[in-house]
């Protein structure tokens, strides 16, 4: 089981935010729309310190959550 660590650099290069995108769409419940907007709020909020944080981003609720636990990880 593959965990994704969901904070990201403000300084990020293009690069780096691709790499991003492309692992959190493998999550269970985020495709590419989600993946997107959770490196927006990341970078307009700062980190996610708590993984009730997510439920910030459109599209991720409770059940998404519940999905998104064990593949997670705060800083």
């Amino acid at each position: 089981m593959a965990s994704i660590s969901v904070s990201l650099d403000r300084n990020a290069d293009r690069h780096d935010v691709k790499l991003l995108k492309r692992e959190l769409d493998t999550l269970p419940g985020v495709g590419e729309v989600i993946a997107q907007r959770i490196i927006e709020e990341r970078e307009e909020n700062g980190p996610f310190y708590y993984p009730e944080d997510l439920m910030n981003v459109k599209g991720i609720g409770e059940k998404t959550l519940e999905k998104l636990l064990s593949h997670i990880r705060l800083p």
